[in-house]
């Protein structure tokens, strides 16, 4: 078989650097190769390059998720900081409001909804045990909120003034700009359609006006007088009535009930 050009060449050139080395000429390699070291040099710097970026490009994720978690932990220490004074907040008023009143008050917190019979009850986490009984009245920052209508050992149910299922017995009492009334004026709120508060039983011979106050009258066994209700409003007569139609605003938001106190009369 005869050997080609190029074949014969390579091999000769294999055989030349092998005499030089033995001749004791290993620069000469250094020399010829030298060319190609800076091109097989350029390729290392590349791959080590390459390998460096990989490494910091992993190290950067790994340092972003240990900062977002960071920053989680953060928000989450800061919602729990901002729960908890909205919490001191709301206590505060409540215990400001039980230190004005002649009655004991049991502090309650509202632990969930139940809905019975076309009813929306509140659930409280106190009960029989606590001293509540049916009928006694809850309030929120000193405002009359709804009533407790079912009790348990450790736990008991409400109903909110808006719940058609709620009377009471209430006074009106003339606001701040006006002069007092010689007589009382007493009537019954019930719940309407779970949306607002009407006032019944009012006679058209008394004297009552938008604005004036509504508050508990005392005239029921489980309520002490004096707690405030609301503000009328929309007060209505005609000749052939005998009675006022009005409305009660009650300046509650039921969205905003998290802990109540349930008024217990002294006996």
């Amino acid at each position: 078989m005869r050997l080609n050009k190029l074949t014969l060449i390579i091999i000769g050139v294999i055989l030349l650097f092998t005499i030089f080395h033995f001749w004791g000429w290993p620069f000469l390699n250094g020399k010829i190769f030298l060319p190609f070291r800076s091109i097989f040099s350029f390729f290392d710097k590349q791959i080590d390059s390459s390998v460096q970026g990989s490494v910091s490009w992993d190290d950067l994720i790994k340092e972003n998720k240990e900062f977002s978690n960071k920053i989680t932990g953060l928000i989450l220490e800061n919602i729990k900081i901002k729960l908890l004074e909205e919490e001191n907040q709301k206590l505060r008023k409540e215990l400001n409001f039980a230190s004005t009143i002649n009655h004991q008050t049991v502090l309650a917190n509202i632990i969930g909804q139940k809905d019975e019979a076309g009813m929306s009850w509140f659930i409280v986490d106190r009960g029989s045990r606590d001293g509540i009984e049916e009928g006694v009245v809850a309030t929120s920052e000193g405002m009359v909120v709804g009533k407790v209508m079912k009790v348990a050992e450790n736990r008991s149910y409400l109903l909110s003034l808006l719940n058609e299922r709620t009377r009471m017995a209430v006074e009106i009492v003339a606001s701040s700009d006006r002069p007092a009334k010689e007589n009382k004026v007493n009537g019954i709120i019930e719940g309407k359609s779970g949306l607002a508060v009407e006032l019944k039983l009012i006679p058209i011979d008394k004297k009552i006006e938008d604005n004036d106050w509504v508050i508990t009258s005392g005239l029921e066994y489980n309520v002490p007088r004096g707690l405030f209700i609301g503000n009328l409003r929309n007060v209505e007569s005609k000749p052939t009535d005998l009675f006022f139609k009005a409305m009660v605003e009650v300046p509650f938001k039921l969205d905003n009930l998290q802990m109540v106190n349930i008024i217990i009369p002294k006996k």
